[in-house]
């Protein structure tokens, strides 16, 4: 669950970034060319790895979320296997005690 709270938070702080960024672009547009500002690569750059990084951070919750779900599938038929065992195990022993009667 600590996982898909880090991604929401990035998510978020993704999004209050680029609306700052937006809102001062738009008060200055002469200021902030992207082409030339070095400062804006440097987020640019800095936002594909933040992606790269919730896209990971996703994968691995996917990962996890399928393992989870089979580990529980597996717990589920526990009891049944537990049960048939114990049939098992009574059958033998009537067995046992017939063969053992002859």
């Amino acid at each position: 669950m600590s996982t898909q709270r880090l991604i929401a938070q990035l998510e978020d702080q993704k999004k209050q970034e680029f609306d700052a960024r937006r809102k001062a672009a738009a008060a200055n547009p002469g200021k902030f060319s992207p082409s030339t500002n070095p400062v804006f690569q440097k987020i640019k750059i800095s936002l594909a790895e933040t992606e790269a990084n919730v896209a990971a951070l996703r994968a691995r919750v996917g990962e996890s979320e399928a393992r989870l779900a089979q580990l529980k599938s597996v717990a589920g038929r526990a009891p049944q296997i537990e049960a048939e065992m114990a049939q098992l195990n009574r059958d033998y022993d009537v067995l046992r005690k017939n063969y053992d009667q002859w």
